[in-house]
């Protein structure tokens, strides 16, 4: 590695002041015979050449501790640089006009932009354009410029690939020396999967209190639905085939079993399962499904696609739960395709992080009527349903959702009126003890 200049420079001062003692330690032999003249003008360059090194010396030291003070401040800088870049929330600045300036590892972890993909783009990028969002960050924009900072505001925004982010903001105003804003730091924490967890807890509650619900109900309703049954029974059995009070005790006995089978479902729902877990083929139960729904999709016109991905991992799982699960997700679509329509079932790998592993993921889209943004948040709560009276009770989705939470996976629907619905089921792979 070559030596700095400063070092240089001094080894060179070093041997000349070396060499000026070596003569200055022979003066007696050389100066013994010269004139008075001669021995002043000799002291005056003596004197001007220990001052010439002197200095040397003293200017090679400054050199040194300048060198040294660069040195710590440069490892400062990029031990700082070093947390910004590497912090696994996203630091984000942008300029005046609001176009990203800087972009760490964190806000590409977060949105999946590259620095090259997005440094010189709007930060409103990051944004849904709809007038709701406009009105916000207009807000927002206000708020740093009246207060110049903005703490913890939680706000939806857009990655990459157009998923969803809930957003935890900070924004700061930067200012140069002068205090005139030169832009602004913006700190982004990602908070999808807390939202996440607080939905699933807010719907677990709900189930809690269905299941408490239903065991109540049950204990009430099956007996007088015994004794309207049994004496339906017992008067149809004293009546002609003929007389017309028969088809109404038909009717009475069949809206009873109806009712029975509904209060069944809540037994079964509130009931705690026990899960035999085992290492399960998700395609092979999908195939299943469709095997078992096969004639009804035909009936109904509806043309299924399957897009399996041949190596997907096992996973540990209940396979006739997680069957029904699927079951009901499909009876649902096609149930929303009542003029025919296509089902698409898809499978694949997925990662989203390093801390959750390997997942299974399985997509059932339709092309049916869709859902209402009003009433997708409410999808799988008891009992909710967007169907004709008659037609369902809004159990499907809701068991749907506690067989796959129970096995530790995340259900999410997606869905555009007149379009079409997609649910998207995650589950963990988990070998086998």
């Amino acid at each position: 590695m070559p030596l700095e200049k400063w070092k240089i420079h001094l080894v060179v001062f070093m041997v000349v002041f070396a060499l000026l003692l070596s003569v200055w330690g022979l003066e007696h032999l050389y100066l013994k015979h010269m004139s008075i003249g001669f021995y002043h003008r000799y002291e005056l360059v003596k004197d001007i050449l220990y001052t010439f090194v002197v200095m040397a010396i003293a200017v090679s030291a400054i050199m040194w501790h300048r060198q040294r003070s660069e040195q710590v401040i440069y490892q400062r800088e990029r031990y700082l640089a070093n947390i910004v870049n590497n912090s696994a929330d996203a630091i984000i600045s942008c300029d005046s006009a609001g176009n990203i300036h800087s972009w760490n590892k964190g806000a590409e972890g977060i949105f999946g932009y590259t620095q090259d993909e997005i440094v010189g783009r709007h930060f409103s990028s990051l944004f849904e354009s709809t007038p709701w969002q406009d009105t916000v960050l207009k807000k927002i924009n206000e708020i740093v410029s009246e207060r110049g900072y903005l703490k913890n505001y939680e706000i939806e925004m857009v990655s990459k690939d157009r998923h969803k982010v809930w957003a935890n903001l900070s924004y700061a105003m930067l200012r140069d020396l002068n205090g005139n804003a030169i832009g602004t730091s913006i700190i982004i924490k990602d908070g999808t999967e807390r939202k996440l967890f607080e939905e699933r807890m807010q719907q677990s509650e709900k189930l809690i209190a269905v299941g408490q619900l239903a065991a109540g109900v049950a204990h009430e309703v099956f007996t007088p639905l015994n004794v309207i049954s049994g004496n339906a029974e017992y008067l149809l059995m004293g009546l002609d085939k003929n007389d017309g009070r028969v088809r109404e005790l038909q009717a009475i006995i069949g809206e009873t079993e109806r009712i029975t089978k509904l209060v069944q479902r809540l037994m079964d729902f509130a009931r705690p399962h026990k899960l035999e877990f085992a290492e399960m083929d998700i395609n092979k139960a999908l195939v299943n499904v469709l095997d078992f729904v096969k004639p009804q999709l035909m009936k109904a016109k509806i043309t299924v696609e399957t897009c399996l991905d041949e190596k997907l991992p096992l996973v540990m799982a209940d396979d006739i739960q997680m069957e029904q699960s699927f079951l009901n997700i499909v009876i649902n679509s096609w149930q929303a395709m009542a003029g025919g329509g296509t089902l698409t079932i898809s499978t694949s790998v997925w990662h989203t992080s390093a801390s959750a592993g390997e997942q299974v993921q399985i997509k059932i889209a339709d092309t049916g009527t869709g859902i209402d943004q009003d009433n997708i948040h409410r999808i799988f709560d008891p009992f909710f349903t967007t169907k004709d009276i008659g037609k369902g009770a809004g159990l499907g989705l809701t068991i749907s959702y506690r067989i796959v939470e129970d096995h530790g996976g995340s259900i999410k629907v997606d869905s555009t009126v007149n379009v079409g619905t997609t649910v998207t089921v995650t589950l963990p792979v988990k070998r086998a003890a």
